[in-house]
This record gives structure tokens, sequence and C-alpha cells, in this order.
């Protein structure tokens, strides 16, 4: 069990279990022992196959889930198949044998996060690798911070107040990934390229929301983007973000943008996507009809999390529903603008909020139970992974903490709020990262 939420409902302890069973199903160990084996001296991932031996193997990459895929790997291949590595993360709770792990920030690029990628262009001079070797890239959600490396214009300190612009407007991974890969020597292909021609087999576990593709999870280290600098600079005037864009940037943005840009090489790279939000969607979906109950799955769930949370919900009470128990299961990443208050809470935690907030405006006749997850098991703070709330009617208290609610959601304080209403639900760092699980339980009466 990953989920921790003291409770005696029955639907409250049926979504943990669900979405317990969601998250594991997508950890590195059971992505890895799914896809990746070795058969006959041969590294088979899926139905591609790459002879190993005689070859030296290194590993590389960085995420949020980076560190459990190092030590999942290194149980495949075994350790005297790898010679060296190094993955970038933003804690060592688990530890591999032979691949280093070191600690980089997150949500935030910081000096750690560069002195990481560093040490992974080190190994190329390092070992003097050759076409003849063979690297080994893991990828998660997370890397866009984790693995930094600005280019030589470009500060850390200028990343840092980007990254802080990025989460005041509301603007998505996808369109953030459009800059960053222009501002950076790792993201867009970067990584790859590095290492050229020593060929790459790049394995993915995805947080992308159905927008950049798979591939681009962390903005693509081994993924050329065909963005261009009149791209990044169009996304930043069109959320009213240009006049607070460090000098540097800006400019560094304006002078390249008649220059003509070129795809870097991408020939020697192989990716696999091995677990992605659509698979726990999945998991979660057959259990729940294996209870009997009727499911009806949306993946891709994204924009603001207040908007987006008040449309599911309208969704729902204007439904007729065939059978008595549905559960309606989404999966994705929304964001939060900052633009009215800057307050505690994560993006799983105040879609709770948002919901409690329709709730008491609704007072639905039906009992619903919902629940909202970050499968890495953070929701930007460590305290929280996201919240749990079951409403069967007629519940004073909550009704009379409407205008409290109400001010919470406005200043975006929903960590206070889950606080007050006992909803908040906790894991750890799970090893995994493959965007956010909602799960909303309607009962009819």
């Amino acid at each position: 069990m990953f989920i921790r939420h003291k409770t005696n409902s029955e639907n409250k302890k049926l979504l943990i279990r669900l979405a317990n069973e969601g998250i594991i199903s997508v950890t590195p160990k059971n992505s890895f022992e799914k896809y990746i084996k070795i058969r006959n001296k041969k590294l088979c991932i899926g139905k591609d196959s790459f002879p190993i031996a005689d070859r030296r193997i290194f590993v590389i990459g960085g995420g949020k889930a980076s560190a459990h895929m190092a030590y999942a790997l290194e149980n495949i291949l075994g350790r005297g198949r790898i010679i060296d590595g190094l993955v970038v993360a933003p804690h060592k709770d688990i530890i591999p044998r032979v691949i280093k792990v070191h600690i980089g920030d997150h949500p935030f690029p910081t000096e750690r996060s560069v002195q990481g990628v560093k040490k992974i262009f080190a190994l190329k001079d390092k070992y003097n690798l050759t076409k003849d070797d063979l690297i080994i890239g893991l990828i998660s959600g997370g890397g866009s911070s984790l693995l930094s490396y600005p280019k030589d214009e470009i500060t850390l300190s200028d990343k840092h107040m980007l990254y802080k612009i990025f989460r005041k407007y509301g603007i998505p991974d996808f369109e953030t990934a459009v800059i960053k890969t222009k501002l950076s020597q790792v993201k867009g292909g970067g990584m790859g390229a590095y290492f050229y021609p020593t060929p790459i087999i790049s394995i993915i576990i995805s947080d992308d929301n159905g927008e950049s593709g798979h591939e681009k999870t962390a903005a693509g280290p081994f993924t050329p983007h065909m963005a261009t600098f009149r791209d990044s600079l169009s996304i930043l005037e069109r959320y009213g973000a240009l006049q607070e864009v460090p000098p540097r940037v800006l400019s560094y943005i304006k002078n390249n943008l008649e220059e003509e840009e070129s795809m870097p090489p991408a020939s020697h790279i192989n990716q696999y996507v091995i677990a992605k939000n659509e698979d726990a969607l999945f998991v979660i979906e057959k259990s729940a009809k294996k209870n009997g109950v009727t499911t009806k799955t949306f993946p891709y769930m994204k924009g603001d999390v207040q908007k987006t949370a008040q449309d599911i919900f309208k969704k729902i009470i204007s439904e007729k529903r065939k059978n008595k128990k549905t559960l309606y299961i989404y999966g994705g990443e929304t964001t939060v603008s900052l633009s009215n208050g800057s307050g505690r809470g994560g993006r799983a935690q105040e879609f709770v909020l948002s919901i409690v907030n329709e709730i008491i405006k609704y007072n639905p006749l039906f009992s619903i139970t919902v629940l909202a997850v970050g499968t890495d098991g953070v929701d930007y703070l460590k305290e929280s992974a996201g919240g749990i709330f079951e409403w069967s009617g007629g519940n004073k208290n909550i009704l009379k903490a409407k205008q409290k609610l109400g001010e919470y959601l406005k200043t975006h304080s929903s960590f206070h709020a889950l606080k007050m209403l006992n909803s908040h639900i906790t894991i750890g760092h799970t090893g995994t990262n493959v965007g956010d699980i909602v799960l909303l339980y309607i009962v009819e009466k």
C-alpha cells in the first residue's frame, strides 16, 4: 500500500485501493520486469533486441523516477554488465550498486542539477566512448529541472526565474518545454547529440499529457524538438509574461529569431516508453469493473485546475446514469495559476478543494467521493500527495465552512483547506511519476 489516510468509509477505502493499484502498476520495478528481458546475450525491449555481449554499457539519465529505474535496470542486466553510470534524482531513497545517484533539485533548477549533468557529460571523455559502446538513458518526469545545463548565454539564475514565471502564469508543461529546449544544452535532443555517435537506448517513464509526446518527457534530452525561437517568443507573449522574462533570456531568444535552426543528430537513438498515465488508468478501470462498478475513463486531463474541476463536476451532476455505482477516472496534469495569490498547496489538493466548493454550491442528492493524487507521491509539498473527500449529503459543518473554503480556494491555499477537512492523503516517494490520477465515485441513493 502506498496511500495513507485513516478512514472507516468503504467508499474512501475503495478509491485508495484502486489508486494504489494504478500507481504500483507503473513503478519502475513492475514496468521493467514487464518490458525488459535478457535473452541469448541480447537486451530485449518489447519486440526489439540489442546485442550486449562484449559491449561496454553505460547508464545515464534523470528524473523523479530515475534512481528506481537505475535500480530496476541493474537487477535485470546484472552488475557485471554495467561499466559506469549516473542519474540525477531528487533524493536517494534507493541506491543502485553500480550506477551513481547524484542529487539535483525540483521543481526549480539549481547548481546541483547543473553539476549532475556535467558529471554525466564527463563520462564521454573519461571512457573514450565510441560507436561500439552502448548507452542506456533513463528518463522520467521532473527531468527538465533535474537535468539542467543552460546555454552559455543564459545563467542558472535566469532559468530559475523563468521557471517561476511558468508557474505564476500557469503555462502548461508542453509549452514550457518549447522554451526550455531553446535555452538548454540538454533538452530537445541535446544530451543525445552530445554522445553521438555512441548508440543510445532511451527508456522512458512518461508524465506527458498527450500534447508534447511521451518521448519529450523532461523536455526530451534524447528527442529533437521541432519548435523554434519564434514559437518560444509567441508563447511568452500569449500568456502576458514577456515583461517579466529575464533580459538575457529575452535578448537570446530575439537575437536568434532569424537564425536557421538545425536538428541535432538522432539516428543513433532508440526510444521506448515503458510506463505512462494511461497504463495506470487502465489498471484502475479493470479492477473497478471486477468490483461491479461502472467506469468512465478520460485520459489527458488538462487546463486550469479550478476550471477543469468545475467542468468535470457539472458534467457529472447533469449526466443520467443507468447504474447505481459509477466511477469516473481521469488522468493527466492540470495547471495552477498563482496570479491571484500564492498560498500553500498543489494541483491535486486544489482539485479536491475545487470539487468540495462545487459540492457546497450544488448540494447534490447522490453520494460522491473524490480522490486526486500525484503518482510521484508528492503534490508539490512533501507533506501531501493530494486529497480525498466524501459527501453523502447533509454535512452541515461543510456548508457552514463555505466562506472559509472559498477564501482558501481563491488564494490557492488548498493545503490548509484539506487539513481543516481532514482530507489529506500522504504517500512519500513512490519511485515513479506518470502525472496525476483523479477518481470520482458516484453512488446514487
